[in-house]
């Protein structure tokens, strides 16, 4: 989700064989990741991730797939690599593998294995290694260690977490399963790409969106049918898949438009959505996606508060072309509104604006407007229920609605960037 989300995977400042080009396509060395029977379902055969093209993203809810973090990239141990936001807390993944969350933890949010409370000061999650990849959903969240070990945190009402039980909360993060290259957490459910380059999904199956059919839940990590996937993002109601053959395919709920290629059923079976070529990357939230493509960003689904950017507020169950943007190279999707990270290193967003999301004057923007106040060197960009964070000059900046500390800053809502404090702990 925008919860969102290409993750970043910093494997290859750990030393696991990972290779960058300067257009983020990245290659992992074959691994051995063991029988594939742990946690139900990831297959951890050997894998060539030439089949899992990089492309751009941003770690918010839902978006999964191998990053561009390169060693260019990396600055001091402490300089933040990714971020991810949720519905009302937050993530970032440093260069040196720790995660770092702050905002709501009612749920165990947080991960440091407590409970209750907010805070506007990011605190260390309690992983037993470091992380490469990181996923924020809207109560939960999951990352990737060095190794393809996967471990989740937060809630687990609907087996979310992928332990086998409803067991709910929890606090602390909990060995998932292995051979993971990367995950996807979205509102109920949660999805991973798997390094024999499987997909994998769990939780709540409420408009068919794990793509199962017959299963009210799934609290295991069960294989679908589906291949050629480079990368998979988990919505609330409906998940994506971006192939490898640059074309995006969709399951779950139909409503709204939110398949993409004009449907009105739900389903459990992948369908491609209309018109879609070259994309590289897709990202997904509540009712409506997003796909970069060649500098161009295209949405589909939702769109009466203006978050599809094309210039109306209507629905469209089929993409339409974002207005003025052709130089896009990232897109993150909020509950209703959007933002992208063009090319000159701007970000821009569009759609609702009653929590400054937008940063328009509380007025909803059918079109794109610009963030002030950002670092010069904006790399990442995430977007949660009603709030964004971007990764600029090693550290994290977000804006909109704050009112449980997801911004780093106790306020209801600013439409001026706050850094978030507490990521630069040795």
């Amino acid at each position: 989700m925008g919860r969102t989300a290409t993750l970043v995977v910093i494997a290859c400042l750990l030393g696991s064989g990972c290779f960058l080009d300067r257009s983020g396509t990245a290659t992992v060395a074959p691994r051995d990741g063991g029988d594939g029977t742990d946690a139900g379902g990831f297959d951890g055969g050997d894998f060539d991730a030439g089949d899992l093209d990089a492309g751009p993203g941003d770690a918010g809810p839902g978006d999964a797939g191998p990053g561009d973090a390169g060693p260019g990239d990396a600055g001091p141990p402490t300089a933040v690599a990714d971020v991810g936001a949720g519905d009302e807390h937050s993530c970032a993944l440093r260069v040196d593998g720790r995660v770092f969350c702050w905002g709501r933890n009612d749920v165990g949010q947080l991960g440091d294995g407590s409970t209750g409370g907010e805070r506007a000061v990011a605190e260390p999650v309690s992983l037993p290694g470091a992380a490469v990849a990181l996923s924020v959903g809207v109560d939960h969240a999951c990352a990737v260690l060095d190794g393809g070990d996967l471990y989740c945190w937060g809630a687990n009402d609907v087996g979310q977490i992928g332990d086998t039980t409803t067991m709910s909360p929890r606090a602390s993060p909990v060995r998932v399963g292995t051979g993971v290259a990367a995950v996807s957490a979205g509102r109920e459910h949660t999805c991973s790409l798997s390094f024999g380059g499987g997909v994998s999904c769990w939780g709540d199956n409420a408009s068919l969106r794990l793509g199962i059919d017959g299963v009210d839940s799934m609290p295991t990590p069960t294989m679908l049918s589906i291949s050629g996937v480079a990368e998979i993002d988990a919505g609330t109601l409906s998940t994506c898949a971006r192939l490898s053959d640059g074309t995006v395919s969709c399951w779950g709920s139909a409503a709204r438009g939110r398949l993409g290629d004009g449907s009105t059923e739900d389903r459990a079976t992948p369908g491609p959505v209309s018109g879609l070529t070259g994309v590289e990357l897709v990202d997904i939230w509540n009712a409506h996606s997003c796909a970069v493509a060649g500098g161009r960003v295209l949405c589909w689904g939702a769109g009466d508060r203006g978050q599809l950017g094309d210039g109306a507020a209507a629905n469209s169950n089929t993409p339409v072309q974002v207005m003025g943007l052709t130089d896009a190279e990232r897109v993150s999707v909020g509950e209703e509104f959007s933002c992208a990270l063009r090319s000159i290193s701007e970000v821009v967003c569009w759609g609702r604006d009653d929590k400054d999301q937008v940063t328009n004057g509380r007025s909803d923007a059918p079109t794109p407007v610009m963030v002030s106040g950002l670092p010069s060197s904006v790399t990442r960009i995430a977007s949660g229920r009603q709030h964004s964070c971007a990764v600029g000059d090693g550290e994290v900046w977000c804006w909109g609605r704050g009112n449980r500390g997801q911004i780093g800053q106790d306020t209801d809502a600013s439409a001026t960037p706050v850094r978030v404090s507490g990521l630069d702990v040795p």
